[in-house]
């Protein structure tokens, strides 16, 4: 949720998103029926993980999600992608995305 939030306030406060289309987006997302996991569930895995590639906890607990689910994991982080890409074949940079 703070991530979704976030990204809608960049857009609106950087981009000149408006703020009735910035409040629908965040509508349309809560109205969504998510699973959610909670970061503790995730901690250990993510931490080795960062550990283990040297990347962030934060980019972490992504990977460790896509890896508990079994499914891709989609991110605008191309950076990410080139560094890890070899190594999760499930981490997809969007703009390889069909």
């Amino acid at each position: 949720m703070a991530e979704v939030g976030n990204i809608v306030w960049k857009k609106q406060r950087f981009q000149g998103l408006a703020s009735a289309d910035a409040q629908m987006i965040i509508d349309a997302f809560r109205a969504l029926t998510l699973t959610i996991t909670p970061t503790s569930a995730l901690l250990d895995d993510a931490y080795r993980l960062a550990i283990t590639y040297q990347r962030s906890v934060y980019d972490g607990m992504y990977l460790a999600l896509s890896a508990r689910e079994q499914c891709r994991l989609v991110t605008a982080d191309e950076k990410l992608v080139n560094a890890l890409g070899s190594s999760f074949p499930s981490l997809v940079w969007i703009g390889d995305w069909p």
